[in-house]
């Protein structure tokens, strides 16, 4: 992720560099500003600018001001403030540094991120997981390998949508019965385990743990790449550079 513009070396390796593993928990920090204030357009921007602000702070020029304030906050210096006690040094409690240098070309990207019109479409704090866990039960029913025909993808797309809303066993119990006959003992026990299945991953991929599990290997996996590229000295690939 090496970038330079002029003469400023925005990547790399480095204190205040924007590192790899920086951009992610960024971005990280981004959409936990955005969920935690729906239905709060000025709440919400305050805490996509405090993640920036915090991040650029240093020992002789703090800006924790739109941080939270309280003991139990995140940003070690309003929590010190709050106990009485006096903060730690920023080279060691900041834990995603972004120098002066680079964050003069951070902060345009932050102004578009935290531009009102966007911020508004935002509020009601949903996310696109729901259509793609429809989309993920419907390929399972019409594989993309597959040449499905309209009647069965319309069917396949009923199904889903069903099943998405109600429950495996809910939906089969009532399809049959509108068919005039009723599912066996078996049947029922399957459908219901199906469910029992699906609730016990959302819950474990929902878990505080599992999410920082996550992330973790996502930060590993981005490391692994910028060792690979650096070894090869740059980029093996680009689009429209070969």
């Amino acid at each position: 992720m090496e970038g330079r513009q002029e003469g400023v070396v925005t990547g790399g390796k480095g204190y205040g560099k924007l590192t790899a593993a920086t951009i992610v928990k960024l971005t990280s920090y981004y959409g936990k500003a955005i969920r935690s204030n729906s239905n709060n357009l000025d709440g919400m921007r305050n805490a996509v600018f405090a993640t920036f602000f915090h991040a650029l702070s240093t020992d002789d020029d703090p800006h924790h001001n739109r941080c939270p304030k309280g003991r139990e906050s995140w940003c070690f210096y309003q929590s010190a403030v709050a106990k009485g006690e006096h903060p730690g040094p920023h080279r060691v409690m900041v834990g995603t540094p972004i120098s002066r240098e680079v964050g003069q070309f951070v902060r345009p990207v932050y102004a578009r991120l935290g531009e009102e019109s966007l911020l508004r479409r935002c509020l009601r704090g949903k996310t696109q997981n729901s259509n793609e866990s429809v989309h993920a039960i419907v390929w399972r029913k019409c594989p993309k390998t597959d040449f499905c025909g309209k009647v069965r993808l319309d069917a396949g797309a009923a199904m889903a949508v069903c099943e998405f809303n109600v429950g495996v066993e809910t939906f089969v119990t009532a399809a049959t019965v509108t068919m005039g006959f009723r599912c066996g003992v078996s049947v029922e026990k399957l459908t219901k385990a199906k469910d029992d299945e699906r609730l016990a991953l959302m819950q474990r991929k929902g878990s505080a743990v599992e999410k920082k599990r996550r992330e973790a290997h996502r930060l590993k996996q981005i490391r692994q790449h910028d060792m690979l590229v650096r070894a090869e000295g740059g980029p093996s690939y680009s689009s429209g550079d070969f």
